[in-house]
């Protein structure tokens, strides 16, 4: 009995080192299996960049402009939010200009959320 449980311990123990072996080895890599990255990704500031510009339109046609501040890591994108800093904009769907928002942090759950343009500011000496 004692010699099952510790063969099952050890190799639990050989499972969880490897898997941090190998995921220390493919941290540098653009492409992971892990779901959800495409979003965080993207929407980091990478260093030299400012937080990049968010545009979301959700499913009722409202436009909510900001700076992306952080989104969450759930594996379904409907469970997915995403939030935004000021200056923050929202343009709803049925009004021809958009209104200034005085928030400083704005969430937008994952749920309702159709489309993200996003656009980084790019620092001088890059192209």
């Amino acid at each position: 009995m004692r010699s099952g449980i510790l063969t099952l311990v050890l190799s639990a123990l050989v499972c969880v080192a490897l898997g941090e072996l190998r995921g220390r080895r493919s941290g540098g890599s653009n492409w992971s299996n892990t779901p959800g990255t495409v979003w965080s990704e993207l929407l980091k500031s990478p260093r030299g960049e400012a937080d990049p510009e968010v545009e979301v339109l959700m499913d009722d046609g409202t436009r909510v402009n900001g700076c992306c501040h952080m989104v969450s890591h759930e594996k379904d994108t409907y469970y997915r939010d995403v939030a935004l800093h000021h200056p923050i904009s929202i343009h709803p769907a049925d009004e021809g200009q958009p209104e200034p928002c005085e928030a400083d942090y704005i969430i937008i759950p994952g749920g309702h959320i159709r489309l993200i343009q996003i656009t980084t500011a790019r620092t001088q000496g890059r192209s």
